[in-house]
Formats: C-alpha cells, sequence, structure tokens
C-alpha cells in the first residue's frame, strides 16, 4: 500500500439518508398575506358614526385607533389643548373608560422645524401634546398605569409634507386602544 495516496471512507451509521426521485409535497399555506383587515362589528361601526367627523377611527386586528387632527387639539406651535379640542376628546371618554384596554396616545408633526424656547424641535412638540392628552385622560378619572404618550415629531406621516394638506394630515394625536394582549 502506498502510503503518498490518500482516500476517503464514507461511513454509514445508523439508517442511510434515503434520496427520491419524486419531488417532495407543497407545503400549505399558513396565512393569506394579503387578506384583508378584519371587518368591523356593528358596534365598532357604530362607535365611528357616534364620535363624529373630527375623530377618524382606524381598526385593526388588535387595536383600535382614534386620529384627530391637531389643529382641533391645540394652537399652532402650542400643546395645551383648547376648548375645541377638550369637546372632541370628551366624545372618546366613555368608550375609553368602559374599557380596561391598554391606550397609548401619540404625538405626530409635519416636518417644518419649530424651535422655540420651549420647543426646541417637533420632539419635544409632539411629545408634550401627547402628554398634553394623557393628563386630560387622567383628570377624567381613566387609570395612569393604563397609558403612555409617546411623541414621533415627523418620522411617521401619513400624507406627503412637500404640500400643505400633507403636511396637515401629518399633524395629529392618535389615541391608540390595544384590544388584545401583546
Amino acid at each position: 500500500m502506498n502510503s503518498d495516496s490518500t482516500s476517503d471512507t464514507l461511513i454509514v451509521v445508523g439508517n442511510p439518508l434515503q434520496i427520491s426521485d419524486s419531488p417532495l409535497p407543497i407545503a400549505p399555506i399558513i396565512a393569506d398575506p394579503l387578506a384583508e383587515p378584519p371587518a368591523a362589528t356593528d358596534e365598532q361601526e357604530k362607535l365611528a358614526m357616534d364620535l363624529g367627523e373630527a375623530i377618524e377611527v382606524i381598526i385593526n386586528e388588535g387595536s383600535i385607533s382614534f386620529r384627530i387632527s391637531s389643529e382641533i387639539l391645540f394652537g399652532s406651535g402650542q400643546a395645551e389643548l383648547e376648548n375645541a379640542g377638550l369637546d372632541v376628546i370628551d366624545r372618546l371618554i366613555p368608550t375609553l373608560a368602559a374599557s380596561k384596554h391598554r391606550i397609548i396616545v401619540e404625538g405626530h408633526t409635519d416636518n417644518l422645524p419649530i424651535q422655540t424656547e420651549r420647543f426646541p424641535s417637533n420632539w419635544e412638540l409632539s411629545a408634550s401634546r401627547a402628554s398634553s392628552v394623557v393628563r386630560y385622560l387622567q383628570m377624567t378619572g381613566i387609570e395612569a398605569a393604563r397609558m403612555s404618550a409617546t411623541g414621533y415629531a415627523d418620522t411617521r406621516p401619513l400624507g406627503d409634507n412637500s404640500v400643505d394638506q400633507g403636511r396637515a394630515s401629518n399633524r395629529r394625536v392618535e389615541l391608540i386602544m390595544q384590544t388584545q394582549a401583546e
């Protein structure tokens, strides 16, 4: 035997891997990624109608979002709730108080810089607006432990910030009631 030559030896322990010429079965489709969002229940549709035009209701699989334009809630560049804004939020309170679900309040702005002494950027403005809504909800009796406030500045736009209408749609507060546990 030549010591310079090498050979490879395959040793199989147990059952050798069986390779078939027939194709493998196709895996079943588990979920349709393009499926429609869940249909609103009659109660949810009634809620949307009862709240009026000032509040846009968005029903998702695990939450219900209430979207309100910042122009209704606050003066330009301000974070104190105006009377018209309080009236709009007051329409939501029975719905929010009747459940024990978690409520996330999000403040959003357009991309135009603010740069005031109180609000050096849209981050501070959006966070302060969300906090104002949370404080008001707490004053009405909604438990503080159920709520959180977050400012997103201009990082989650709905519309095109290059046009007035788009910027207006981006200036908003959203109250998100989580209807399912995370």
